[in-house]
Formats: structure tokens, sequence, C-alpha cells
């Protein structure tokens, strides 16, 4: 089982989190509507182990289609978007706190056990230098497993009102597995002891204008006044049986699994207790990989994650250089690799290893040696029926719409509802494309079509009719 789950109750574990707005180039506002990073690197005593979560348990894409993906800060020229995987560090974080602090194993488990942010809520125009707003607004319609996220990002959800007062959520399922090989499926949240609380848009567009940095500095005094943030960690846990039966794929990102079906067990807390000293070191240089994992914890199927194991090393390198692992803040232990020289290498070029180490697996003069996993990767295998590429393809269906009308009916509170429509409004006014204003309704139309009526008479028009929603 994972450290520091596997070490008993009562294991303390140094950690940094930084917390980021997505959409944005550096020095936008912190009150900016847009989704939260969450990333968390935890040093167990087993290795890194990076926790890249946002503030939401879904995201706008479940799959990873290159034609369609848009890559972060794209360059709209003539028409025509510029694609590629770019990860949620490829530039430097918009807004970012960090906390040095710990993490304390609570109870024992009882059960056994993002896309990289590939989607810019912004497409930028390189000819008149200005963001195309309309460019989400027309990714969403045509991309409508997305109204989950969509629906969190346009009520006040979508501006929190303090770092500390927001939850974080891993959003990809991963698996943990036991020494005999015995697994589940998981899913893991950081709950806020502090409660939610979100800033309406009048507010958060009135602070954006006077203290672009608001959320930053709250985070700070706070922590300065010893008001240290805490988090409840938990996790839920799904079987491999119990997946069969769930109505929705265990690796769709844009689907949560219900707590009252499968609830959040306590683990641990995280507590921020210490600022830090120096911003450029302890955070700019930060790197996070969802594929820093600990022995007992493996990657599931999500293909979005699976893009991300690969695209968030990639950016590392391209931001910081091969040798990122070497900053002290990504690494508090020594590295032994394979790795020699190369940009911004400082250590003589081995690390604590003999210069002349090989930069191979020698047969002579190893500088690895590998431990092996105590279970056979082959037995927890997803089991896969019919071809691979299907069963990733995730086509849009009704079931698409089934959480989200949950969300707005059952769990948004009569605020977090109006807020939403009043929001989405607002955005629909501004966009000057009436098929993309129109594909927008529709999907709203076929989670509720009462959310449809609401927002149609806010825009001048009327959902169409008869609705596909993915039929």
């Amino acid at each position: 089982m994972a450290a520091p789950f596997s070490e008993g109750v009562g294991t303390k574990v140094p950690l940094t989190l930084r917390f980021s707005t997505v959409a944005g180039e550096s020095g936008s506002p912190d009150t900016n509507r847009d989704p939260r990073g969450f990333a968390i690197k935890l040093r167990t005593s087993k290795g890194i182990w990076d926790w890249v979560f946002n503030n939401t348990p879904v995201f706008f894409l479940r799959h990873v289609q290159l034609d369609w993906i848009i890559n972060r800060y794209s360059r709209t020229i003539q028409g025509s978007h510029q694609v590629g995987l770019v990860a949620a560090s490829s530039t430097l974080p918009t807004s970012a706190t960090d906390s040095l602090c710990s993490f304390t194993v609570r109870n024992a488990i009882q059960r056994p056990i993002f896309a990289p942010q590939l989607f810019n809520g912004f497409i930028f125009a390189v000819v008149i230098n200005f963001f195309l707003i309309f460019s989400t607004r027309d990714y969403w319609s045509q991309n409508q497993e997305a109204i989950g996220q969509v629906m969190r990002l346009f009520s006040n959800r979508g501006t929190p009102k303090s770092w500390a007062q927001m939850d974080g959520f891993s959003g990809h399922t991963f698996k943990f597995v036991t020494a005999s090989g015995s697994w589940h499926y998981v899913k893991i949240k950081a709950t806020s002891k502090q409660g939610i609380e979100n800033f309406n848009a009048t507010t958060a567009l009135q602070l954006a204008a006077s203290n672009p940095d608001y959320l930053t500095q709250e985070l700070r005094e706070r922590i300065d006044a010893g008001n240290f943030p805490t988090w409840e960690v938990g996790i839920q846990t799904m079987t491999l049986e119990e997946s069969k039966k769930f109505p929705y794929d265990v690796n769709d990102l844009t689907k949560v699994w219900p707590e009252d079906q499968f609830p959040v067990q306590p683990v641990g807390n995280i507590v921020l207790n210490k600022n830090p000293q120096n911003w450029f070191a302890e955070i700019e240089q930060l790197a996070f990989s969802p594929g820093n994992l600990p022995p007992g914890v493996e990657p599931s199927n999500d293909p979005v994650l699976q893009s991300r194991i690969f695209s968030y090393p990639d950016t590392a390198r391209h931001r910081l250089g091969p040798n990122h692992l070497e900053i002290p803040i990504n690494c508090p232990v020594s590295v032994n690799n394979f790795q020699r020289a190369a940009w911004m290498r400082v250590d003589g070029g081995a690390g604590n290893l003999a210069p002349s180490a090989p930069n191979y697996p020698s047969s002579f003069a190893s500088p690895v040696r590998y431990a092996p996993r105590p279970y056979d990767l082959s037995m927890i295998a997803d089991p896969l029926e019919g071809p691979a590429l299907v069963k990733a393809s995730y086509k849009l269906s009704p079931k698409d719409f089934e959480q989200p009308n949950q969300l707005f009916n059952k769990e948004f509170s009569d605020d977090e509802r109006s807020s939403m429509i009043a929001n989405v409004i607002t955005a629909l006014n501004s966009v000057t494309v009436n098929q993309v204003k129109q594909r927008s309704l529709d999907m709203f139309a076929c989670v509720d079509p009462a959310i449809a009526q609401k927002i149609g008479a806010g825009i001048g028009l009327k959902a169409s009719s008869p609705l596909s929603c993915g039929k």
C-alpha cells in the first residue's frame, strides 16, 4: 500500500502546496473566473508523490484527440488554431502561493488499496492582440461532455474567496495496490476545514481591478497570523466488480463518484503552517508530474491522466531544463540516474556518484539499482472489452447530462443556481457568433429545459427542437 498510508496512524510527511489559476498569463488577477490548480508535492519515505489536483472534481474533457486540443495560449491566425499537448505548468503560474507544511495520517484505511490542463479558457489572437472569448464557448458547445465543469465554473464556485476555502480533487482515477496484488480504484479529495466561500461576479471583478494578488496576499497573511489552513484528506474506493456495475466509465474525467454510494473515507490532514521564504526558488521552480507515484500507487487507463504523465515532465524540461529534478524544491533527496551534463548542472555532473559513473545501465558499474514492485503489473491492468480506441473515444450520450442535472437541481444552492444562470447570460451576450450561442443554449437545454428557458430569455433565443443530446 502507498506510503504514507502504509506507515501507520500519526505518520507525518512534509509537503509543498501550490495554488494557481489556469487560463490567465502571469500577473493576471487571482479572482478571475477560472478553475484553480491545487498541486501538492508530498515527500514520502518512498519518494515524491505529486498530487496535481484542481478545485473541481471533473474537467472539461475526458479524451485526448490532438486535432481538438487547444494549446494553452494558442494563437489564432486567420481563423486557424495551433494545437498541441501542453501541461499545466507550461508557463509560470498565473498566481501561486506555496506553504511548506505537513500531511498527517489520521485513520487507517479500511479497504485495501486532468488532461494536462490542455484546454485554455481563452484563445489569443495574434493579429488583433486580445482574447477571443467566444472561442471558449465554441469549444464547449462542440464538446458538451464539458457541461458539468462549465456549470461549476459559471456558478460562484468559479470565483473562490480564498485559496484556503476551496476543496481539492484528484479528478483522475488511480489504483491503490497491496503487496499481494489486490487493488482498488481510488479518487482522492481534500476537504477544506475552513468551509467553502466564494465571491459573486461583481466582487470578483472589483478585486481583479483593485488587488490582482488578493488571494495570494490573503493566504500569506492568514498563515503569518497563525491561522493555519487545514484540509481533511479522504479517499473514495471502488472495486473492479463495482466498476462494472457503475453507470459511467470509471476512468471518465467528466464524471463524479456519488459520495452516498462511494463514501469519502478520512485518512489524514493537510496543514499549511509556513510561507515560502524565496518565492522564485520555492514556487516558480516547482515542477509537478502525476507520474511521480510511490510504490503502491498506479495510474488508471484514464486517457487524460496518461497524457499528463507524458506532458508534465516534457513541460518541466522545457521550462526549467533537463535537470529540473536536481532543483532542491523538486528533489529533497539525492537522485541517482543516467543523466549527465546538460543545462543548469551544478553538482559536478553526476550528483553523489563518481564523475566517471556510466550514463547507461552498465553491467560493471551501474549507478542505478531498480527496486522491483512487489506485485505483477499485468495482474492489475484494467480489463478492456473491445478495441482500446473505441473504449477511449467517449461519444456523447444522454448519460452525459445526468450528473449535470443532479448538480443543478440537487447539489447547487439557490444562490449557485441563480449566479450560474446570470453569469452564463453575461458570457453568451458577449458572443457575436449566433450558432455558438444557439449550440450553447441547446447544451443547457439537454441538462434541464428550465435552465435553457431562463438563459434563453436573457440572450433572446429559444432552445432548438428537437434536441439531439447525444442520442
